[in-house]
């Protein structure tokens, strides 16, 4: 391991966030590992207090204010006590960058007892694009990331190699609740105003280059306060799965229906939404105006949420700059990892897939039967490459719910995909997963499915395979006849084979009765030859 790790910290390093809206602070342990480093998250903190709003016309920072930084600046220096001054980075963003308080940056340094480095919005473009690109699956293509924090916005277009164009706005939830909005109240007139200064402001500093992306990051307390709300009100079904448990998706719809509910209760603190947290309340409706705005600007359909992409990035860049060869390493997956080895660990989702694998119950010989059987039946019923990898890994973590509880495991089985991390998979991909888990077995009724539902073929093809391994033995494919014609799919067996296997025959036309309730919707039959 490099020494600039090896330390009395017991390799845990610190990175300091100080925005205008909240201070964040995460830690985190260093974890060597054949030549890779794994950034593993051990505690966030964070400190809603909004310092934005205690900044006057001339950059001076009000006394409680002052005060509320001073005392969390002391809080977090407390927690980092044993660091070393080399394993911890503090930023500044835009309040801080318009600070002009005598002394406040040299006061602050002292409390903390680190340095604090402020940025500038191109840095901090930087360093969010560099946290996205750490903890985001690697996608063909430009991202556009949008980060909107209590003073400033930061709208960053880039692949994989570097940022394409970035841009700074000075639009921000803290600053633009202060101007619109009085407290946690809304109206109609309030929130069209900020829809429109929004507007203005993103119209007369948003390049061309701007408008060239195939996907949409958003990042940040206001994305994630957002999407939060999204899935837990149910406001908008985005995969239309029936097991949309894991959110992360910002839409048109869903935004419209939580303007909807402010708007009729006038008040924030009136709401029946579920999910805004009392620190988030001021700035709910103003940074709700900002994302409309983005939205229309710029013609996003769905933004995928990630995580605090700037503390991440700050721990990316120290341990980049702390690193004796740097350009023989790459960030990607939460890890640093040598440009030699990145081809070996390229298709991280195989790797996340074996981690799961190991850590929870698997019974590999049953397993590698219903994966076969997954696999003759996906091979004459999916064309898409992509659909046929989810399915299968699907299939291989059917059973790790059983870790948890027997009963119902496939419950547990879903749910341990749901809240795992699982670098390189997409949120959406990780929906499938989860749903796939999950209504592999008992009533199709039991699931509350949407028409719309895009993995019907692939549902159909995973409960099949369950069941036909049911008896623990590899089954003859020929037994069994596969017919998928004018939107249609049938599996036919042999009478034979049905006679001399009377459990799995029970069970399949129990499957029979669950799928024909949904037949005239969606076009999938089992045959039996019963009939």
């Amino acid at each position: 391991m490099d020494p600039f790790i090896s330390n009395k910290t017991e390799n845990l390093v610190a990175a300091i966030d100080l925005g205008s809206n909240s201070f964040k602070l995460m830690i985190a342990k260093i974890v060597s590992s054949d030549g890779i480093y794994h950034i593993e998250e051990l505690d966030t903190i964070k400190e809603s207090i909004k310092i934005a709003s205690g900044l006057n016309d001339k950059g001076i920072l009000s006394e409680k204010y002052l005060k509320k930084t001073y005392e969390t600046l002391i809080r977090f220096g407390d927690r980092l006590r044993r660091f070393d001054q080399k394993s911890v980075t503090a930023v500044g963003t835009f309040t801080l960058r318009s600070i002009k308080n005598k002394n406040f940056l040299e006061n602050a340094q002292k409390l903390l007892g680190f340095d604090i480095e402020i940025i500038s919005g191109e840095e901090e473009a930087a360093y969010i694009y560099d946290g996205v690109m750490h903890v985001s699956p690697e996608s063909d293509g430009n991202q556009l990331i949008i980060d909107i924090g209590g003073g400033s916005t930061e709208i960053i277009v880039g692949d994989r190699a570097k940022i394409h164009d970035a841009t700074s706005l000075t639009l921000g939830c803290v600053t633009s609740a202060v101007s619109f909005f009085d407290g946690t109240k809304i109206s109609e007139t309030s929130f069209d105003r900020a829809v429109e200064h929004a507007k203005k402001i993103i119209k007369k500093n948003i390049s061309k280059k701007i408008q060239s992306w195939q996907n949409v990051i958003g990042t940040s307390g206001t994305c994630r306060a957002i999407a939060d709300i999204i899935l837990l009100n149910n406001l908008d079904t985005t995969t239309n799965s029936p097991i949309d448990d894991i959110g992360g998706f910002i839409t048109l719809k869903g935004m419209n229906k939580i303007k909807e509910e402010l708007l009729n209760a006038g008040d924030v603190e009136n709401s029946t939404l579920s999910g805004i947290k009392s620190e988030r309340k001021p700035v709910i409706a103003s940074g709700l105006s900002i994302l409309f705005a983005l939205f229309e600007e710029l013609k996003i359909k769905q933004m995928e949420v990630t995580e605090s992409a700037l503390l991440y990035g700050s721990i990316h860049r120290k341990l980049f700059s702390l690193i004796s060869k740097p350009d023989e390493v790459i960030g990607a997956y939460k890890k640093i990892i040598p440009v030699d080895s990145h081809a070996l660990i390229k298709d991280q989702c195989e790797e996340e897939i074996k981690i799961l694998e190991d850590k929870f119950y698997v019974d590999e010989k049953q397993t590698n039967r219903v994966l076969l059987t997954a696999s003759y039946l996906s091979d004459q019923l999916l064309n898409d490459d992509q659909d046929i990898k989810i399915l299968l890994w699907a299939t291989r973590l059917l059973e790790i719910g059983k870790s948890i509880n027997l009963k119902n495991y496939q419950i547990y089985s879903s749910y341990i995909i749901s809240n795992s991390e699982l670098h390189g998979f997409t949120n959406k991909e990780k929906i499938r997963l989860s749903t796939l888990v999950h209504a592999h077995r008992s009533a199709l009724s039991n699931y509350e499915f949407n028409i719309k539902y895009i993995d019907w073929t692939m549902l159909f093809v995973i409960r099949i395979s369950y069941i036909l391994c049911k008896n623990r033995e590899l089954i003859n494919f020929d037994q069994m006849k596969v017919i998928n014609k004018d939107k249609k799919i049938k599996i036919k067996f042999e009478k034979d084979w049905l006679d001399q296997n009377p459990y799995l025959a029970f069970r399949l036309k129990r499957e029979k009765a669950y799928w024909k309730k949904i037949n005239d919707k969606f076009k999938i039959s089992l045959d039996l030859n019963d009939s």
